[in-house]
């Protein structure tokens, strides 16, 4: 696939890599993050401050039900998987994240998520993390 580098607020010209978009996730995500169950509608990485950073990045979203018994066809089972494996996502999986092309998340939004996950609910119940 062609590339191009693109000119960031710095002035500087910067092409897309995992270290660039990585500087411009730490740099976007350094501070005033909402909570997981807040509006993330005004969150934007692009135009992160950093020098470095390349200019085009955004998070990847999630949205999952704060209450899982909504779903008809959800059961305990099911609902301890999912909550399961977005810990993993969030914890473990970040290993993977760089050899998917994808940047590490930042420790604060781990943070949030740690949170948000933990508030994820099955007929009132929290649900195990591990």
């Amino acid at each position: 696939m062609t590339i191009a580098a693109v000119q960031n607020p710095s002035g500087n010209w910067i092409l897309p890599s995992l270290e660039s978009t990585q500087l411009a996730v730490q740099s976007g995500a350094s501070s005033g993050l909402p909570t997981g169950g807040a509006s993330w509608t005004g969150v934007s990485l692009l135009n992160a401050p950093d020098p470095n950073a390349y200019p085009i990045v955004s998070f990847t979203y999630l949205i999952v039900y704060k209450e899982l018994n909504v779903l008809s066809d959800m059961t305990q089972t099911k609902a301890t998987a999912l909550v399961q494996f977005l810990w993993y996502v969030v914890h473990d999986g970040q290993n993977l994240a760089p050899g998917l092309s994808y940047a590490k998340l930042p420790s604060n939004v781990v943070q949030i998520d740690e949170t948000t996950i933990k508030s994820i609910t099955f007929n009132g119940q929290t649900l195990p993390t591990t």
